[in-house]
């Protein structure tokens, strides 16, 4: 195992690492990359199983795309490096390093940041403190979006919630639990019968 990703093991996951074993879709690893970039940088280590720490490796062309398509999920660009690493005969892990960013980071119109060693979602109070007293108009259109993006989600939530919760709803949760009840008492009465 090369020394670097002895080293990361060791450490295990903190502020600034991140352990994975696998990971397949490009929008989980954009949300690590920007949670990262927001906070204080770090690094992500794909290939190793998060309790334990074995070894497991990842298939290298497949990790570059997911790779190459979570860091067009981010804006701004994000300053990253990917390398891969020989950690048994015929494993390589993979290694992301984040750097910290000067702006405010979004991955998929959402912002995340890194604390402790969870990634979650900036709260309005770490927007504000990061935000440039003169931000750029991109960067202005941008977080624009993001809120405008997370509006329309917000909404669609209410609207299921309130689906749910219709009397619609619950007659058909009625009916049906109705339906199971009958048909389990009718299989206890051929059963005991």
């Amino acid at each position: 195992m090369s020394e670097e990703v002895f080293d990361l093991l060791s450490a295990g996951e903190s502020q600034t690492l991140e352990l994975k074993e696998s990971l397949r879709d490009p929008l989980v690893l954009a949300r690590l990359i920007c949670a990262f970039a927001n906070a204080d940088g770090g690094k992500i280590l794909i290939g190793v199983k998060e309790s334990g720490y074995e070894v497991v490796g990842v298939e290298e062309s497949s990790l570059t795309k997911i790779y190459e398509r979570a860091i067009q999920k981010l804006t701004p660009q994000v300053q990253t490096k990917l390398e891969f690493l020989d950690a048994r005969i015929s494993f390589k892990v993979a290694i992301i390093e984040v750097a910290p960013s000067q702006e405010i980071v979004l991955a998929d119109g959402g912002a995340y940041v890194r604390t402790g060693s969870m990634t979650q979602p900036m709260a309005w109070s770490q927007i504000m403190s990061r935000l440039p007293e003169a931000p750029s108009p991109k960067h202005m259109e941008s977080l624009t979006h993001s809120i405008e993006s997370q509006t329309k989600i917000i909404e669609s939530l209410h609207k299921k919630i309130d689906e749910a919760n219709s009397w619609q709803a619950k007659w058909k949760g009625y009916l049906i639990s109705g339906a199971v009840g009958f048909v389990f008492s009718m299989v206890l009465a051929l059963i005991a019968g």
